[in-house]
């Protein structure tokens, strides 16, 4: 029962909470109209990432899925590095700074709003290949701290969503330590240990179907 309704959780937040994402856009209707811009085309960057997750996470063949994971990772890091020293040059400060209006500022708090998310998409679908490769980069481990905390602050484009998945992705990569109730139904050691339950469960039952059969008294003597 606590897998099942943690596996439902965690769809919600991979893949059916666009719609909240929505939501939380259209109620913020006082927000300066180049946020708003930027935040409908965040939104379509989204979508956009979401499906190439889903279509890597889809690859049968592991091989194939581990150099598509560690192609789109090893693309993600330098770009949130050399982003996040740009940022630090312009000394914007998230949560107090005005959102630039000018579109190069833009473009580049962009490359960390989309990118840090994107390897969430990829490390909660696919932990054990994305940590497999993320453990070979110990300087991405600063990196990605910076990031979470960067967006964490970034009330103007991130919404409760988007925080919330940034926080698995804390507990999963080992950011933060994992709550007593965290459990990534996607890890390999999560999956078999679902197939474990539900083997026994099975056993189980057929034990009791046995136990439920027709009993044949044994009688003596009577030929």
């Amino acid at each position: 029962m606590k897998m099942a309704s943690c596996m439902h959780s965690w769809c919600l937040v991979l893949v059916c909470g666009l719609a909240s994402v929505f939501l939380d856009t259209a109620t913020n209707a006082s927000a300066p109209k180049h946020v708003e811009i930027y935040k409908s085309l965040f939104d379509m960057k989204r979508r956009e990432q979401i499906e190439t997750a889903e279509r890597v996470w889809n690859i049968d063949d592991y091989a194939k899925r581990y150099k598509a994971v560690a192609f789109v990772i090893d693309t993600i890091f330098p770009i949130l590095e050399e982003s996040l020293k740009t940022i630090g040059e312009l000394h914007y400060e998230p949560g107090s700074s005005p959102f630039p209006e000018e579109e190069n500022s833009r473009e580049v708090l962009g490359k960390v709003y989309e990118n840090v998310i994107f390897f969430g998409d990829f490390l909660l679908r696919m932990p054990d290949i994305t940590k497999k490769i993320f453990k070979k980069h110990k300087e991405w481990i600063p990196v990605l701290k910076e990031s979470v905390q960067f967006c964490n602050q970034s009330t103007d484009v991130y919404t409760s969503l988007h925080t919330r998945q940034l926080h698995l992705m804390s507990q999963e990569i080992g950011l933060i330590p994992p709550e007593d109730d965290f459990i990534n139904p996607f890890r390999e050691d999560a999956r078999t240990k679902t197939q474990e339950n539900s083997s026994v469960q099975k056993n189980k039952g057929k034990k009791e179907n046995k136990k439920k059969g027709p009993k044949f008294r044994k009688f003596k003597n009577e030929l």
